[in-house]
C-alpha cells in the first residue's frame, strides 16, 4: 500500500468557508406580510428592518435587491441587532452585491461579536488568516470563537499550534485544542488528533489511541481517516491485522473520492495483492483519480496504454497521458515522455525535446533518467556531444545502483571517452553491473577476461559470465559459448 497520508491541516483549507449569513426571519415575525413587515421597518422596528433586508438580500418575498438589503440591514444593525450586524459583515466580506472590503466587514463583524457572536468572532479571524494573512490576529478572534465552544475555531486553533501560524509551535496546545473540537464530534479534529497520537507529536506515541480517533473521524466519513486506518489494519500496526477491513475502509474512501485510496485500490487490482488481478478495475479507478487531476494516477494510465494491460495498447494515448502527468513535475512520466520522443513512439521523433524532458527528471534525482540523458550528451543526439557532461550524469546515476548507467562507465573508462583510458576502472564498473545480471555488462567484462586488458587474462572467467548471459537468451554469449566449445573440441583433436 502507499506511504501514509499526512492530511495537510491548514485552517484556511478545512475551516475557511465563513459561516452563512442568518435565516430569513426570526420566529415572531414568521407570519408578518410584506405590507405590515415593511411599516413596522419604516416606523423603526430593528427586527422588520432585519427581515425586509432579508427579503432583498434573498428574493424570497420580493425581487432580489442588493442595495435596497443593505438599507435595511444597516438600519437595524445600527440600532445593534446581531444579525444585521453579522449579516452586513457577511456581505461585505463576499462583495455580495457591492465591492468587496475587508474593513467593513471587520467593522460589522466586530459591532456583532462584541455581543458574543462565536460566528462573527470566527469571520473575523479567517478574514485576518486568509485576507490580511495576520496570524496573530487571527488566532485572538479564533480564541474568543473557541472559548464560546465554537468547534470550528477550536480547530483551527490547533492547527495554528500544529503548524506554529502566529503563534510558538506548540503540539501539546494543539493537542488540547484539536481534543475539544473532537470531542463535539468534528471529523477534521479527529483525524489531526489521531495523527499527533500516531506520530508521537506532543505526547507519546499511542497508536490504540490514534485507532481509535481515526475510527471516530472515519465514522464520522472523513475519507483520509478511512484510508490511514486501513493502512493500520493492513499492517496490523497495533490492531490485528485485518485485510478484510482494510479493504473495506479503502473501497469506502475511494468511492467518496479519495484520491489515495482510489489509487491503492488500483494498485492492489493492478498487481492482484490481496485480490484477484482485474486491469479493467485497475483501470477504473486509476481514471477516477486521475479525473481530480492526480499525477500518478494519469501516469499510471499511461503505463497501461504504453504496455497494452487491460486495454488495447496505444502509444499516442500513452504519451498523452505522460505529458499531463508530466505538466505536474512527475519525473516518471517525465522520464517516460523523454524516452517517447527519443524513440518517435506515439509523438514526432524529437531528440531535442526528449533531451529536455530527461533533464527535468533528473534534476530531480530521477537516475534512468540521467542515464538516458548521459547516453544523449555522450552520442550527441538532440545537444552537442559531450563526454564530460555524459560522464558526470553516468558517474551520478551508477552510485546510485542503476546497472546500465555502470555498464556505461566501463565503455567510457574502456574507450577512454572523456576520461583517459583505463582498463582497471572499466572491470570496477562492468564488474558492479554484472553482478546486478546486467548482460551487455557481463559480455563486456567476458570480452577483458579474454583480452586481458586490465585483468590477466581468464578464459575459464570469461565463459562463465558468457554462460550468464547465454541463459538470459543473449544471442551473442550463445555464439562466444559455441566458439568456446568449438575450440575445446578442436584442441582435443591435436592431442588425439
Amino acid at each position: 500500500m502507499n506511504k501514509q497520508l499526512n492530511k495537510d491541516i491548514l485552517a484556511c483549507i478545512f475551516y475557511s468557508i465563513i459561516i452563512l449569513s442568518y435565516s430569513a426571519f426570526c420566529d415572531e415575525d414568521k407570519t408578518v406580510d410584506f405590507q405590515e413587515l415593511s411599516l413596522k421597518a419604516e416606523n423603526g422596528d430593528a427586527v422588520a428592518q432585519f427581515n425586509l433586508g432579508r427579503i432583498y438580500d434573498t428574493g424570497n418575498g420580493a425581487s432580489q435587491d442588493y442595495a435596497k438589503s443593505i438599507k435595511w440591514y444597516t438600519k437595524a444593525a445600527e440600532q445593534g441587532n446581531v444579525k444585521a450586524q453579522f449579516n452586513l459583515g457577511f456581505i461585505y466580506a463576499n462583495g455580495q452585491g457591492i465591492a468587496q472590503d475587508y474593513s467593513k466587514a471587520v467593522e460589522w463583524y466586530t459591532k456583532a461579536a462584541d455581543q458574543g457572536d462565536s460566528d462573527a468572532q470566527f469571520n473575523i479571524g479567517l478574514i485576518y488568516l486568509n485576507g490580511y494573512k495576520d496570524y496573530s490576529k487571527a488566532h485572538d478572534w479564533f480564541m474568543k470563537s473557541a472559548m464560546l465552544g465554537d468547534a470550528a475555531a477550536q480547530f483551527n486553533l490547533g492547527v495554528m499550534y500544529d503548524k506554529g501560524l502566529g503563534v510558538t509551535q506548540d503540539y501539546a496546545k494543539a493537542l488540547e485544542w484539536y481534543t475539544r473540537a473532537a470531542l463535539q464530534g468534528d471529523a477534521d479534529a479527529q483525524f489531526n488528533l489521531a495523527l499527533l497520537y500516531e506520530n508521537g507529536k506532543g505526547i507519546e506515541p499511542n497508536i490504540v489511541k490514534a485507532v481509535e480517533w481515526y475510527t471516530m473521524s472515519a465514522n464520522n466519513g472523513d475519507a483520509d481517516a478511512m484510508f490511514n486506518l486501513a493502512l493500520i489494519y493492513e499492517k496490523g500496526k497495533g490492531v490485528s491485522s485485518n485485510t478484510t477491513k482494510a479493504f473495506e475502509l479503502l473501497a469506502n474512501a475511494a468511492e467518496q473520492g479519495n484520491v489515495s485510496s482510489q489509487i491503492t485500490l488500483a494498485l492492489m487490482y493492478f498487481k492482484g495483492q490481496g485480490v484477484e488481478q482485474d486491469f479493467a478495475k485497475a483501470y477504473e479507478l486509476y481514471a477516477k483519480a486521475a479525473e481530480q487531476g492526480n499525477a500518478v494516477a494519469l501516469y499510471n494510465l499511461g503505463i497501461m496504454y504504453k504496455d497494452g494491460c487491460g486495454v488495447k495498447q496505444d502509444y499516442v494515448k500513452a504519451a498523452w497521458y505522460f505529458a499531463t502527468a508530466s505538466e505536474d513535475g512527475l519525473s516518471d512520466a517525465q522520464f517516460n515522455l523523454g524516452y517517447f520522443y527519443e524513440n518517435g513512439l506515439g509523438v514526432a521523433q524529437d531528440s531535442s525535446k526528449a533531451v529536455e524532458l530527461y533533464t527535468k527528471a533528473a534534476a530531480q534525482g530521477f537516475i534512468k533518467a540521467m542515464h538516458n540523458l548521459g547516453f544523449m550528451y555522450a552520442n550527441g543526439r538532440g545537444v552537442e556531444r559531450d563526454y564530460t557532461k555524459a560522464f558526470e550524469l553516468f558517474i551520478k546515476a551508477a552510485e546510485g545502483g542503476l546497472a546500465e548507467a555502470q555498464a556505461s562507465l566501463g565503455v567510457m573508462y574502456a574507450e577512454g571517452y572523456g576520461v583517459a583510458q583505463d582498463y582497471s576502472k572499466a572491470i570496477e564498473w562492468y564488474q558492479k553491473a554484472a553482478e546486478q545480471g546486467f548482460v551487455p555488462a557481463q559480455n563486456e567484462l567476458a570480452e577483458l577476461y579474454l583480452g586481458a586488458k586490465g585483468v590477466t587474462k581468464d578464459s575459464k572467467k570469461a565463459k562463465e559470465l558468457f554462460e550468464k548471459a547465454a541463459k538470459k537468451g543473449n544471442t551473442e554469449a550463445q555464439s562466444k559459448l559455441k566458439s568456446f566449445d568449438e575450440q575445446a573440441a578442436s584442441k582435443k583433436e591435436i592431442v588425439l
